[in-house]
């Protein structure tokens, strides 16, 4: 694989890469698709080789960042420079990947209703249809308030540290959530958010959800608040939370989610706590802290 730097100067051995990689050797080979890799390839060939690299040669404009355009964008690349049934391969395999992230972006629903405009007999609409219903119930679910079970915590965003968070939650036991609203793993963990809730309810524990998501995903982040019916108190970190996070927790060196703790009478008391889909363990394990 290529990787370009944006200062790389564009010179005829660069572009003797390219030829080598790509030129000399077609991307419309059927068989090539049975490669368990050759999707991230062609991708690859879409996003990095013609919608950044040629732009760059040309000195055109580059694709936007917004979300929605870039999808569009990589969508009607493949469409424009396949043929037959691998452009429907790769069509279908980019709007099943891109749904398969779950951030139920709008946009997916649109592209999807294309495909099936050029495609309406195929064989890859079954396995698609499911995850694009869930897109629209998400987008439906969204426009709801927030239950009151669901409380996001006032002046969130001047709250600098764990210590003065917990602080808030003094004679009181939390199981705490760290998560983010791209990350997989997390959004995994939530179907097990039911048993979890009935358990602390019962038990007479709080529950806090600190999201890791940067000031751009705020409305996805309160979004995904009703969606997955996460009940209990909210933050979204700050910068100086993230980094004290990020210091106490993972010792300064990125961080990993997700990640659950446990707090006793405003003091960490399980760092690394086990997950809601351990269920009857987890619960043994915040049941020692009662």
């Amino acid at each position: 694989m290529i990787v370009l730097s944006t200062k790389q100067k564009i010179n005829n051995d660069l572009d003797k890469m390219w030829a080598d990689a790509y030129e000399k050797h077609s991307m419309n080979n059927l068989q090539d698709a049975f490669y368990p890799d050759f999707y991230y390839h062609a991708k690859y060939y879409v996003n990095t080789y013609l919608n950044y690299y040629i732009p760059l040669k040309k000195g055109t404009e580059l694709p936007k960042k917004d979300e929605n355009i870039r999808l569009k964008i990589i969508y009607k690349t493949f469409e424009d420079n396949f043929t037959g049934k691998m452009k429907e391969f790769l069509l279908a395999t980019f709007l099943y990947e891109e749904m398969l992230q779950a951030e139920y972006q709008k946009v997916l629903v649109d592209l999807f209703n294309s495909f099936k405009t050029s495609y309406p007999k195929s064989n890859f609409t079954p396995y698609l249809q499911p995850m694009v219903n869930e897109i629209i119930v998400y987008h439906n679910e969204v426009k709801k308030d927030f239950a009151t079970e669901q409380k996001i915590l006032a002046n969130y965003d001047k709250v600098n540290s764990l210590d003065s968070l917990i602080g808030q939650f003094k004679d009181k036991t939390v199981f705490v959530d760290i998560w983010a609203t791209w990350c997989g793993p997390c959004k995994q963990e939530f179907e097990y958010s039911k048993d979890l809730e009935k358990f602390l309810k019962a038990k007479g524990v709080e529950m806090l959800f600190i999201s890791m998501d940067k000031d751009l995903a705020d409305q996805t982040w309160r979004e995904m608040i009703k969606y997955y019916k996460l009940s209990g108190s909210h933050i979204r970190t700050n910068n100086a939370l993230q980094k004290d996070l990020i210091n106490k927790l993972w010792g300064g060196k990125g961080y990993a989610i997700p990640r659950y703790l446990i707090i006793k009478d405003g003091k960490v008391v399980v760092n690394n706590a086990l997950r809601p889909s351990d269920k009857e363990k987890l619960y043994t394990q915040i049941g020692k802290y009662l």
